[in-house]
């Protein structure tokens, strides 16, 4: 669904000062002009003034537009009418307030790059995009920190800070290439390992501010307002019931002195059913939409394959490569329309990831063979060479994918680094034993792995599929049901 917006009502003029300003500023950067000779002697003169202007009003035309978006932005500022935000209205957030300045990011191209290219978020699972993603994130963002503000003065978190927290979460990912995920977990890995992710710590604020790193996206535990959208966003459109609340989280949550860790954002204690739902709603959103067997993993699997085969000629990896506006630039026209410029191009050479993209596009999509669960270290080790040498040959007629489903971290649970209060004792955080939470809330495992084999000639599938159980045999891992043909 598209987001609509309504602008409000132009603000009121700014004070005589500051058009005083404004004017003095027009008048010395772009309305100077050397003053009329006196007599015949000074034409050199003259000549000179004149191409030291000219030269000063070239060279001084970036500085200039600072200035003046500088000097206009001030007079608002001193303006007794404030500069009112714009509405959006979201149709699972209902509606929505910005401040002007993220509405100047979201009209820039970089920005806008996101709705006309239509970059998807979750690749086929639904229709959203990023571009309505950042701004349902942005408003959580903003309504979170508003919270913690409004409940704990204390903080002394000020109106910068709420409107550096927005705009985080309105930028957090608008680094999207192709197909989001698709493009950054599979694509990249394989034509560009010479890359690698950033890891480190976040610079900028102070620890007495640090907890505001945790709103967009927590580090600590994964508990952070991007899972909160699109949590809500996907459960409404795949029609699943999402028992987390996320208001009511937002509600109770507290910033709170950690022993030796500083301040943190910490969840009343009486919130542990609600936290723990988040993660098993996170779970059922892999298993029955993210990481779906039969149609989208085979299809990012083909997306991938078409784009591997496409990259020497179309050069896509190379987008990454540069510095400062060379890789902008490029960056920002690299989108899903790679899709359709494979498809539509007349390059012999693109032959072989055309045919694979008009396979998706027809359903003729990789058949899957079947799923087996990892068995325990000892097994996958006693297994690995056989592994490998089963992949090997896999790789000439099919493709295999390693799917991941866990609560966030790994084999730990999440909640392990998570600190809770109790209304009666605000100021003393602790954490609450594993032990001491209820069976029905606890998984047996936080985190499993699958391994999903697709064959890409459908002629072979069923000898294909004896051979992939009688590995799993060999090897202890778990046998896919025989009537299993998705």
């Amino acid at each position: 669904m598209l987001l609509t917006h309504t602008a409000p009502p132009s603000p009121g003029p700014a004070t005589e000062a500051i058009r005083r300003l404004r004017k003095e500023s027009a008048r010395s950067l772009f309305l100077s002009e050397p003053g009329a000779p006196t007599d015949q002697a000074d034409r050199k003169t003259r000549a000179k003034q004149e191409v030291r202007s000219r030269e000063k009003r070239r060279s001084g035309v970036f500085q200039n537009k600072i200035c003046l978006l500088t000097i206009y932005l001030v007079s608002f500022t001193a303006s007794k009418v404030p500069l009112l935000p714009q509405v959006f209205n979201d149709p699972i957030h209902g509606h929505m307030e910005f401040h002007p300045l993220l509405v100047k990011i979201i009209d820039t191209p970089q920005f806008q790059r996101l709705r006309t290219s239509n970059i998807r978020q979750t690749g086929f699972v639904t229709k959203a995009n990023d571009f309505e993603i950042f701004h349902r994130v942005a408003h959580l963002a903003g309504e979170f920190v508003r919270s913690l503000k409004k409940n704990q003065p204390e903080l002394l978190i000020t109106d910068r800070d709420i409107l550096c927290v927005e705009i985080a979460g309105l930028c957090h990912d608008v680094g999207h290439g192709p197909f989001s995920h698709m493009f950054d977990r599979m694509f990249i890995p394989k034509a560009r390992p010479d890359l690698k992710g950033w890891k480190g710590k976040y610079k900028g604020r102070k620890e007495n501010k640090h907890f505001l790193y945790e709103i967009v996206a927590n580090k600590q535990n994964g508990i952070d307002v991007d899972k909160f959208d699109y949590f809500a966003r996907d459960c409404h459109h795949l029609g699943m019931k999402n028992s987390f609340d996320h208001l009511r989280y937002i509600k109770f949550a507290r910033v709170c002195d950690v022993k030796e860790k500083g301040l943190q954002i910490c969840a009343r204690d009486k919130e542990l059913s609600n936290i723990y739902d988040m993660f098993h709603t996170r779970s059922r959103l892999h298993q029955k939409a993210y990481q779906h067997k039969p149609s989208l993993s085979s299809r990012r699997c083909m997306i991938t394959e078409a784009f591997l085969k496409a990259n020497p000629i179309l050069k896509i990896s190379d987008a990454l490569d540069g510095n400062g506006d060379v890789v902008i630039d490029k960056y920002t026209k690299l989108t899903d329309d790679i899709f359709g410029e494979i498809l539509n191009s007349p390059d012999s050479g693109l032959d072989d990831a055309k045919q694979i993209l008009n396979k998706i596009i027809s359903r003729k999509i990789y058949k899957h063979l079947g799923m087996t669960k990892r068995g325990t270290e000892e097994q996958v080790l006693k297994s690995t060479a056989k592994y490998h040498v089963f992949l090997d040959v896999l790789l000439s007629g099919f493709v295999f994918q390693i799917s991941i489903i866990d609560f966030g971290k790994g084999k730990n649970n999440p909640l392990d680094d998570m600190y809770f209060y109790r209304k009666s004792d605000i100021n003393n955080p602790f954490r609450i034993p594993t032990k001491q939470v209820s069976d029905f809330l606890l998984p047996k495992n936080f985190s499993e792995e699958w391994i999903h084999v697709y064959c890409k000639d459908p002629k072979n599938v069923a000898v294909a599929k004896k051979s992939f159980r009688k590995w799993c045999g060999k090897n202890n891992f778990l046998l896919p049901p025989v009537n299993n043909m998705t």
